[in-house]
């Protein structure tokens, strides 16, 4: 059972992409979606900067989901584009945390989460919602056994 939260925790982390540098798609609870970079989260209030608003602050409790915009088309296992409602409720967790927020912003340097990233066979898992090949690759149980992966997947399951 943890491992399989601990591979839905790090979908919704890969899903989350909180990782500067990349536009995301920043759904907020009205409906509202606003394209952006995430610049920054700092007491409770995200700086992002978007192509065509430019610079705005977003309170953190107004968002629903952030996506990035290159995986936002590309279908799950049931060629859905939307995320399935677990992913979308630990998703919707861990950006409520602001906290957990900036364990993932400082998760971007991180050697293993990049080798995770950058690994076409691993996305292609996380997309396909393939928790069995997510579980037994070497690649994430490494990152599970991250200090601050535990911290953060300790913090959604509270």
């Amino acid at each position: 059972m943890f491992e399989r939260f601990g591979c839905l925790v790090l979908v919704a982390l890969a899903n989350t992409s909180l990782f500067a540098g990349e536009l995301q798609s920043i759904t907020l609870h009205d409906g509202s979606t606003v394209n952006a970079e995430v610049l920054s989260l700092n007491q409770g209030v995200y700086r992002l900067k978007s192509p065509t608003l430019g610079n705005v602050t977003v309170n953190a409790g107004d968002v629903r989901t952030i996506q990035s915009i290159r995986d936002a088309s590309a279908p799950t296992k049931n060629n859905q584009t939307r995320l399935p409602a677990d992913i979308e409720q630990i998703q919707s967790s861990l950006l409520a945390n602001g906290d957990t927020v900036n364990l993932i912003m400082a998760l971007q340097n991180n050697a293993s989460v990049k080798a995770v990233l950058a690994d076409t066979d691993i996305m292609a898992a996380i997309q396909r919602e393939d928790y069995e090949f997510l579980a037994n690759n070497p690649k994430i149980k490494k990152l599970m056994n991250n200090a601050e992966i535990k911290q953060i997947t300790r913090s959604v399951a509270r």
